[in-house]
């Protein structure tokens, strides 16, 4: 083989490998891009919000809030559509406090009129059992209709329903995983009150001092 052919080959070659190096790398240190119309970042730098709160406030109705791959530790009250992304259950936690045991208020509620979304989060260390009133749903308080995926609910306390509480409205569960919520009287894991539909989720761990330690039906 001609010299020229073989130094063509042998920098072709280079080139490959650096190519891959860097695609490696890209992939496993993900680039923040350009959100999507209608999509609203929020992480610790260079997002438009460093608050779910505040993304909210000011998110219109539709819009989706895009949470990068940190930890967040603030209570959400949603009272519009919307949807809430995350990067995954194992990247993106939503906390009522830094520890278990330690918070004084649930992490999400969910007002009634809302159509809400939220996928690819863990949701967990809220307790509704000490607010002054209605305290339900450690980790999810729900009034409106609720379509949660790929997401888990874990280490919440309330008075019922430690990790959800499904009251008005409907609940669609998909891909969850609700494990480890204490209950101080019914449903530990999930308080159903309303029309909820579960498909492929995961309910364990959870304890509930009266009755339903995983689930609780209250339909009448």
């Amino acid at each position: 083989m001609r010299p020229r052919k073989i130094c063509f080959l042998l920098a072709f070659l280079l080139c490959f490998l650096i190519g891959n190096i860097f695609l490696v790398r890209s992939l496993e240190y993900p680039v923040k891009a350009a959100p999507l119309e209608n999509t609203v970042t929020v992480c610790s730098s260079d997002c438009a919000y460093t608050s779910i709160q505040l993304a909210i406030n000011n998110a219109a109705v539709g819009n989706t809030i895009l949470l990068y791959a940190e930890t967040y530790t603030e209570p959400i009250n949603i009272n519009k559509s919307i949807t809430i992304q995350g990067m995954g259950d194992d990247q993106t936690i939503i906390q009522a406090a830094t520890s278990p045991d330690t918070a004084t208020t649930r992490v999400i509620a969910i007002q009634s009129g809302a159509t809400v979304t939220i996928t690819g989060v863990t949701i967990r260390y809220g307790d509704a059992s000490s607010l002054p009133s209605n305290r339900y749903g450690g980790g999810i308080y729900s009034l409106g209709d609720l379509t949660l995926s790929n997401t888990s609910v874990t280490e919440n306390s309330a008075e019922r329903g430690s990790g959800i509480h499904c009251g008005a409205g409907t609940c669609i569960l998909d891909g969850i995983t609700i494990k480890n919520n204490n209950a101080v009287y019914w449903g530990g894991g999930l308080y159903i009150n309303n029309t909820t539909d579960i498909y492929d989720s995961t309910i364990d761990g959870n304890n509930a001092t009266d009755n339903g330690g995983g689930i609780y039906i209250d339909v009448y």
